[in-house]
């Protein structure tokens, strides 16, 4: 009996949450309770100050603790757990693996990924460095991050080649760059790896700059045939994460 009537307070609390202000009579016919238990209810949500009535409309909204709550999760909860939640299920969609990277220095840094099930599938390791200029995220974090790092990174690109990957010239990455920003999204065609395609999108603060990107790599032999597919569901989820990233408060995230 005592746990069904926490599980029936936590249900009109949450329902206040969702519409904000609510009657006894509307929270009774939603959650299926009598009148009398949702009144007993909110009046026990009000004594904690979980509820608070609106002297206008005598209508019952969320109270002051309710909040302070919210404010206090929102300086523990870290970006990068919430933001796994999002990797996985682009990865539900997809079937292909799902990267977040972010920059430093020069060099991509898988902060977090969620891989493919399928028997094919391209694997990182959280904690790799790749070149930014050859791959879908580091495009991405160049083009849409602030013009010094771009500026830059692009001053010292003769210079981060490696025995496998070869910059291309200045003006030419600064090109491609701005096409991406005009695009949305960044993608690597085979530049890393040419068994490997994949594309990204950017995830933005509140001032206009990528702190982070998002991925999705897949084998060439997939990628192609569901290019047009998988472009718009990473696009997505970079508006999503950004949206996350508001929602926190955050513009520059521990990552």
């Amino acid at each position: 009996m005592v746990l069904a009537s926490v599980n029936n307070s936590l249900r009109v609390l949450e329902y206040l949450v969702e519409h904000g202000e609510a009657g006894i009579t509307e929270m009774g016919r939603a959650l299926d309770l009598s009148p009398g238990t949702v009144y007993r209810l909110v009046s026990t949500l009000m004594h904690s100050d979980f509820a608070s009535q609106n002297p206008k409309n005598r209508q019952y909204r969320p109270g002051s603790k309710v909040l302070q709550l919210a404010n206090t999760m929102r300086g523990r909860v870290e970006f990068l757990d919430l933001a796994h939640g999002h990797l996985e299920r682009l990865q539900e969609r997809t079937h292909e693996t799902v990267n977040l990277g972010v920059l430093r220095g020069d060099a991509v840094v898988y902060v977090d990924r969620v891989l493919s099930s399928q028997p094919l599938s391209v694997e990182v390791r959280i904690g790799s460095r790749v070149p930014g200029f050859c791959t879908a995220l580091g495009k991405a974090l160049l083009a849409f991050g602030d013009s010094t790092t771009r500026d830059r990174y692009t001053e010292r690109l003769p210079h981060l080649g490696t025995d496998l990957h070869q910059p291309p010239a200045r003006q030419r990455f600064l090109r491609d760059l701005k096409e991406v920003e005009a695009l949305g999204y960044a993608e690597d065609l085979g530049e890393f790896s040419a068994d490997i395609m994949c594309v990204a999108a950017p995830v933005i603060n509140s001032r206009g700059v990528a702190v982070a990107a998002v991925s999705i790599s897949s084998p060439a032999s997939r990628f192609g045939p569901r290019r047009e597919t998988l472009i718009p569901m990473v696009e997505i989820a970079g508006k999503e994460l950004t949206l996350l990233l508001a929602e926190l408060g955050e513009d520059d995230p521990r990552l």
